[in-house]
């Protein structure tokens, strides 16, 4: 895609820029991660996560070469991949969401 007064070259350059999956919450401010996952029900969506760590998270985060991060559930008593972190979405501890 080319922004007006860019050259085509221009454009490819922007979009080839590694994506930063660190942001901000929008109700509440905290830093959230953002991952793509599965549903339960097979379909594939994107989530914000806390970005802090906690001890009953469900899903491990993982860092792709490329930058890209996805998250897989881990059921209770599950083996975590190695160098993964309990995480859990942002919407179970965002004082902004709705319950």
């Amino acid at each position: 895609m080319t922004i007006k007064g860019q050259s085509a070259a221009e454009g490819k350059a922007k979009h080839a820029t590694p994506y930063s999956p660190e942001g901000l919450c929008k109700r509440c401010g905290a830093k959230v991660v953002w991952a793509s996952y599965v549903k339960r029900t097979g379909e594939k969506s994107r989530a914000p996560f806390d970005f802090d760590p906690v001890e009953k998270g469900a899903y491990a985060l993982m860092k792709t070469p490329s930058g890209y991060v996805y998250a897989t559930f881990v059921p209770k008593g599950g083996d975590w991949p190695p160098g993964s972190l309990p995480r859990q979405m942002h919407f179970k501890s965002c004082p902004g969401a709705t319950k």
